[in-house]
């Protein structure tokens, strides 16, 4: 089966069901979270054809992240989504840092930026309610997301790519685009079909290190809920924390 740019319909555009037709198609964008709908709707509103394929059921139920920086919302703003925004989410003013059922100290950042931008503050919202938000603007824009969808082969020619899909009944489909992006995560499959490599480190995170082109593995612990402290970083063998009122350093 030979696919091209689609068109779908249904009263939600995030679930909708796909049909098929055959305008020529400028970017492939693999992954709806929230890089993917970015993408795909900054590039819609410059009239370029995107089609966005994730190979989840649907959007998230969960979220991975909690804070809207002020950037952000200047972004929102553009794409007409900021109001929204504001309406779901909460203005954060600060942070408490607890121990042992005590509140040991307060950071407050309600007014950072105060006369740099119009939204001086962290917004607290959910990854799963900014994805859905950027989703039903591209929804509004024309495009859906095409779910249970998977990308399972590329081969660069020499002006496009010619790329194969998984599609939600099991049959595979084939298309070309002038591009690929790869807004798929970690488990990039965009990355490891055009055999872009990335090295597990010893840590849970990692830190890129661009003078030396490659990842590195590097621990960032911020707290620690079993002995009630907050740890930084200090040097290759040193770790500065603190614990209760008390400063150590190890």
């Amino acid at each position: 089966m030979t696919l091209s740019h689609q068109e779908v319909q249904g009263p939600n555009c995030l679930n909708r069901g796909p049909t098929w037709i055959t305008p020529i198609l400028n970017v492939l964008i693999v992954g709806a979270g929230p890089t993917g709908l970015m993408l795909a709707n900054q590039l819609t509103r410059r009239s370029e054809r995107v089609l966005v394929i994730d190979r989840h059921a649907g959007t998230s139920l969960q979220t991975r992240a909690l804070g809207v920086q002020a950037r952000t919302m200047e972004i929102y703003a553009k794409l007409g989504i900021a109001d929204r925004t504001l309406e779901l989410g909460k203005r954060g003013t600060g942070a408490n840092i607890w121990a042992q059922g005590r509140k040991m100290a307060r950071v407050p950042f309600g007014e950072a930026g105060q006369n740099a931008t119009p939204y001086p503050f962290i917004l607290i919202l959910g990854q799963d309610d900014n994805e859905r938000i950027m989703g039903d603007k591209l929804c509004d824009l024309g495009v859906s997301v095409q779910w249970k969808t998977e990308l399972v082969g590329l081969e660069q020619e020499p002006y496009r790519v010619a790329i194969t899909l998984k599609l939600p009944d099991g049959t595979n489909g084939k298309m070309r685009a002038a591009s690929v992006a790869g807004c798929d995560g970690a488990h990039s499959s965009v990355r490891e079909l055009s055999g872009i490599t990335f090295p597990p480190g010893r840590g849970r995170d990692l830190a890129a290190r661009p003078e030396r082109g490659k990842a590195a593995a590097r621990n960032f612990r911020l707290g620690d809920p079993r002995n009630q402290r907050i740890a930084v970083p200090g040097g290759r063998n040193c770790r500065r924390a603190l614990q209760g009122r008390k400063s150590i350093r190890r």
